[in-house]
């Protein structure tokens, strides 16, 4: 999650704020000079900005442009200007929550206003609770990059009631796997069989081709819907795909003790359905919560991302 945080100056509340955004693995950028929004937002897209209140509020430059800028807004409030945050003109419509509340509240509600930002009428986006929420992210090939992207989807599963303690564990194994199957195996090209040399061959592979040109610009695609009903998870790399009925049953005594396969079982496992496209650089991952009855909403399907 990339974060902008506007505010005019560091005090206390805002180095808490900042050290509770790197404890939970998200990036953030601070901006004080407010003329320089746009030109940052267009140099590095962010998914949330955060507002400090009261150092910018009301009809201020950047109240205008982020508000033009169609990016989701999350202000924090001191206690003592609560009265007032309701009471300006511009913000006091805004999501926002206290900054007594940060370490409880504010990974989730991230989370919320980011998986609104697509709603289009205004009837949808003044709802207390998304009906769904959608993420999209074009990830690079950073692998400690997975867990807290993984990590914001499955907080976005437990707020629709879609996975308990222990399906948030399953889910994460299986999103992990497949998301780094498309980092490694995908866009890296680095085979699963150079763990079996046990030495560093695996990790110096995938280090040296992170840093070749050729493999190093592709990029992972990743599309999430989620709803009560269930999440969908398509991840596509831009590797040169692979056949899947060719990889082993790692079950079968010839490959019990060697790791090819064994992401695959696990998303299979964990999942309610797992497909691959034709080229095998794509795959779908769906988790219901219950099966649709009669005259409920059809499922929905994840767009197009060519």
């Amino acid at each position: 999650m990339r974060l902008l945080f506007l505010c005019q100056n560091h005090c206390a509340r805002i180095e808490h704020t900042l050290a509770q955004i790197d404890a939970i693995g998200w990036s953030v950028s601070c901006v004080s000079c407010l003329e320089h929004v746009e030109t940052h937002i267009k140099m590095s897209p962010v998914d949330a900005f955060l507002i400090d209140f009261p150092s910018i509020c009301g009809d201020s430059v950047a109240g205008v442009r982020v508000t033009q800028s169609g990016v989701p807004i999350l202000y924090l409030v001191d206690e003592s200007e609560e009265s007032a945050f309701h009471q300006d003109g511009v913000s006091k419509h805004q999501p926002y929550i206290l900054y007594s509340q940060v370490a409880q509240r504010l990974k989730p509600s991230v989370v919320e206003v980011v998986g609104q930002r697509q709603a289009t009428s205004e009837e949808f986006s003044s709802m207390p609770m998304a009906r769904e929420n959608r993420f999209e992210f074009d990830l690079d090939n950073d692998k400690s990059r997975v867990t807290p992207t993984v990590e914001m989807l499955l907080d976005s599963c437990e707020s629709f009631g879609l996975c308990s303690t222990a399906d948030r564990f399953r889910l994460s194994i299986a999103l992990e796997e497949a998301i780094v199957n498309a980092i490694v195996h995908g866009n890296l090209e680095v085979s699963s069989e150079l763990r079996e040399l046990g030495d560093d061959s695996y990790e110096q592979a995938i280090a040296e081709r992170q840093q070749n040109p050729q493999y190093a610009r592709r990029r992972v695609k990743l599309s999430c819907q989620i709803s009560e009903q269930e999440g969908m998870f398509l991840i596509r790399d831009q590797g040169p795909g692979f056949d899947v009925s060719r990889i082993p049953d790692p079950t079968d005594d010839d490959y019990l003790d060697r790791p090819c396969g064994r992401g695959l079982m696990l998303m299979r496992s964990f999942m309610d359905e797992v497909r691959f496209n034709d080229k095998g650089n794509e795959v779908t991952l769906i988790k219901r919560n219950a099966p649709v009855g009669v005259g409920s909403d059809p499922c929905f399907s994840i767009p197009n991302m060519d």
